[in-house]
């Protein structure tokens, strides 16, 4: 099965553990440990560590305002994306249009599973939050940047470290 699925449908996360435990590990996605440290250290360790963390992950989903998903290839987990609303949204973000974040793991990358992730949850912005989200790329993600233009986000704000995106369905 190749795409996108909620982690609320996922029913073996034992084996996205060990997907995401090895991916994280490896020293070619040395970019997310950099920028990400956070999601390195709750999906890295032993695969029981990153099997209970997906799991917390999961419960805290049901408070509706997150939503995770995993961008599969066939049967491996290349990918980590979500859709959420946040406390404090970026300056001129309006608190109730979400947040789009993801990440694909090296070998996967540049191989269309970005744009994948990234249409899914356009689509949910769409349908839940009036065709409205924002997203925050980093200006050294040449690639991130060039993913959302294509998809209809355009620079609102920025600072040292980033860029910040928007997404209006109503206005492209």
């Amino acid at each position: 099965m190749t795409g996108v699925v909620s982690f609320e449908n996922i029913h073996d996360m034992r084996s996205v553990a060990k997907d995401f435990s090895g991916s994280l590990s490896d020293p070619s996605n040395a970019d997310i440990a950099r920028h990400f440290p956070g999601t390195v250290d709750r999906y890295t360790g032993t695969l029981e560590a990153v099997y209970e963390q997906l799991m917390t992950t999961r419960e805290q989903c049901k408070n509706g305002t997150r939503e995770q998903f995993v961008i599969f290839a066939g049967s491996i987990a290349v990918g980590l994306s979500a859709i959420q609303l946040v406390d404090k949204p970026p300056k001129g973000i309006d608190a109730t249009i979400p947040n789009l974040s993801g990440m694909i793991f090296n070998p996967w990358r540049g191989k269309g599973f970005g744009s994948l992730s990234l249409k899914y949850r356009l689509d949910i912005a769409n349908d839940r939050f009036h065709g409205k989200a924002y997203s925050l790329v980093r200006k050294d993600n040449i690639i991130s940047q060039k993913l959302v233009e294509s998809n209809g986000l355009f620079v609102v704000d920025e600072n040292d470290e980033r860029f910040t995106y928007v997404y209006d369905a109503n206005n492209s």
